[in-house]
Formats: C-alpha cells, structure tokens, sequence
C-alpha cells in the first residue's frame, strides 16, 4: 500500500515535471512567433513593404529572384494596407496549435477609413521554417486575395 503511493506521487511529481517545460518551451515559443507577428505588422503599418516578403516562407524559394518575392509579396499587402486606410493598431487574440512547429494566430486590427472606425480580424498560419518561424498563410479581413 505504501509502495503504491509512492508510486502515485512519483508519477504525479513526473508529469507535473514535464508539464513544466512543456510550458516553459511553450512561452518561447510564443515569444519567437509574436516577435514575427509584431515584425511584420509593424512595417505593414507603416507601410514598409520592401521587407515584407522576409515574413513569408517565399523567403526560402531559390526558384525565383529576391526582387521577384518582395514584389509578390508587396503587391498583395499594398493592396491590403489601402483598403484597411489608417491602421490604429493590433491586437493578437488567441494564438492556436495548428500542428507540430505550426500556429494559427488571429490578429485584431483596428483602422479608420473614411472616418469609419472598425476592426478587422486577419488570420495567420506561421510555422518553423529552419529555424525560424515565418507566416505561410495570410488571410487579411480585406476582400482581396489571400497571401500567398
């Protein structure tokens, strides 16, 4: 009987062990990927659109040229940034599993465009890429086509 309890107790110590680095890699790991969410939309912001394609996977393709992927990239979020006008500022709302080295992450942007405040919530699939977490879908609350 004694035996069976420390059995329990060691089990319980164990997963409560495990349970904590799970958390503590699940913290850096949400560190890393609001680092590349605030990256990017800092820069969608002001309007930054020439290293934009540097948030993207397309940065990985060797197929095409840089100047090819920055313009790919460029002229979709261009077209994005117009129709949301000014952007007032974002919010990260839940950040979700989405598979291993995977998240979905849904972003509240607040705007004012034609003197018509709202929010917009725009829906990101980031995953890590050698290394480095990079957005790999983006679907804006625009009517525009979806990156990439």
């Amino acid at each position: 009987m004694v035996r069976e309890a420390m059995k329990r107790r060691t089990l319980i110590l164990a997963m409560a062990c495990l349970s904590l680095v799970y958390y503590i890699l699940c913290i850096h790991e949400k560190a890393a990927v609001e680092r590349t969410i605030h990256g990017f939309y800092d820069g969608f912001i002001r309007k930054d659109f020439t290293e934009s394609y540097t948030y993207f996977d397309m940065k990985f393709r060797s197929d095409i040229s840089e100047d090819l992927k920055m313009s790919l990239i460029a002229q979709q979020l261009i077209n994005d940034r117009h129709w949301y006008g000014d952007i007032q500022g974002f919010h990260i709302w839940p950040m979700l599993w989405g598979g291993r080295g995977t998240k979905v992450v849904y972003v509240k942007v607040t705007y004012l465009h034609s003197l018509e405040k709202g929010d917009k919530t725009d829906k990101l699939t980031i995953q890590k890429i050698h290394g480095e977490w990079v957005i790999t879908q983006y679907a804006s609350g625009s009517p525009w086509p979806n990156l990439p």
